[in-house]
């Protein structure tokens, strides 16, 4: 289902989801370009679609303020503004919009009138339309629409019409709810009548444009003689190919390798530092001892007594410090080797590519064509060779 709305002398179009489901807003864009909530069309229990008053917006039902209007029991609805005496026309429509048509030579020469009045040649009799509202007239071989002050507007192709404009063939009219459209078949004129408020009456003859009649609608002089395209966008170069590729090898160096740990056989480390440590054992110990036979005193051993402690401590000490020393050393030279790996690999990887894409053919197809030396490990350094393209 499409809704209508003509508001401030604008038609605006909507679509309703095909379940009756959930509420949509009918909005509008402002002058500002800020966008408007209209009215809400809501489902209700019963599956049928509800247009709901508001703040801004309400409907009259015998004069009285009504909170919402069934959609599917209404042709149109009149939406009454809170704070002005606007009103806004809404109009259903169905998805597939079914049209009559009727031959329209000779009344389009003498003027196709439209309003409200039985002797109009389209009468449309709801409120919203005049007693003359529009006049059609074939003039000069050119189909001229003219609005007679209509209340709520014509419009072609969603345009309003200020006073007069050209009709084309195809082109939409929108009067009020019903749907107009001009063909040109088999060099008759042609007018296609929506009606939905099923308050349509014409005296033209009825014709059927089915496909089993095979009649053939012809196109204006306008269409026929528009060019889409010019020439020089019918055609482009073509592109050249190149059959004939000389494969080249191109050697690709791998980056630093991972660096070995530098580790000092055991014996060679805790050697010296044992010897060491029985010497100040052995000086400890006689130290002790003179003092303990008398031989010496206390003040006088204290001197052999804090070297032999430092020579205990420098046995535990040293080692440990030695090889907390080695272990940063190696982080620190492995940090450099990554550091230094991974600025090579983007680094080739990017010329690589730069070359493929921006160098000439021979050399282009040399980067797509890479082999793998032996004892090569590629970019990744992973035993392996990137081969680009």
């Amino acid at each position: 289902m499409h809704i209508n709305l003509i508001k401030d002398g604008k038609l605006l179009t909507y679509k309703l989801p095909n379940v009756v489901s959930g509420n949509v807003w009918l909005t509008e864009i402002d002058s500002n370009g800020i966008e408007k909530n209209i009215v809400s069309v809501e489902a209700n229990k019963d599956g049928r679609w509800e247009v709901v008053s508001n703040n801004d917006y309400f409907m009259l039902e015998n004069n009285k303020k009504v909170p919402y209007a069934i959609l599917d029991e209404h042709d149109y609805i009149v939406i009454n503004n809170n704070f002005s005496t606007d009103k806004v026309l809404l109009f259903k429509t169905s998805s597939y919009e079914k049209m009559n048509y009727y031959s329209c030579s000779k009344d389009l020469e003498f003027g196709i009138s439209i309003g409200r009045l039985k002797e109009s040649t389209i009468c449309y009799d709801i409120p919203m339309i005049i007693d003359t509202n529009t006049n059609i007239k074939l003039e000069n071989g050119e189909i001229i629409l003219k609005d007679l002050n209509s209340p709520y507007g014509v419009f072609v192709n969603n345009d309003r019409v200020e006073t007069i404009t050209k009709v084309n063939f195809g082109d939409i009219i929108f009067i009020a709810g019903m749907k107009l459209i001009f063909l040109k078949i088999s060099g008759e004129y042609v007018i296609g009548i929506s009606d939905p408020c099923n308050k349509v009456k014409t005296f033209m003859k009825p014709i059927d444009i089915s496909e089993k009649n095979n009649v053939e609608i012809e196109e204006s002089d306008e269409d026929k003689e528009m060019e889409l395209y010019s020439k020089e966008e019918y055609f482009y170069r073509k592109p050249r190919f190149i059959y004939n590729i000389d494969k080249k090898s191109i050697r690709v160096d791998s980056p630093p390798g991972k660096a070995e740990k530098n580790e000092m056989p055991a014996i060679l480390t805790i050697g010296p530092m044992l010897t060491m440590s029985m010497t100040s054992v052995m000086t400890f110990y006689t130290a002790m001892n003179n003092v303990n036979s008398g031989v010496t005193t206390m003040q006088k051993a204290m001197p052999s007594l804090i070297m032999s402690g430092a020579m205990m401590l420098s046995f535990l000490l040293w080692p440990m410090l030695t090889n907390v020393y080695q272990k940063h050393a190696y982080k620190k030279r492995e940090k450099e080797r990554r550091k230094r790996g991974g600025k090579g690999e983007a680094t080739e990887g990017l010329i690589f590519s730069a070359s493929c894409l921006f160098l000439p053919g021979d050399i282009r197809s040399a980067f797509r064509n890479v082999r793998c030396f032996p004892g090569s490990r590629g970019f990744f350094g992973g035993g392996g060779c990137f081969h680009p393209g």
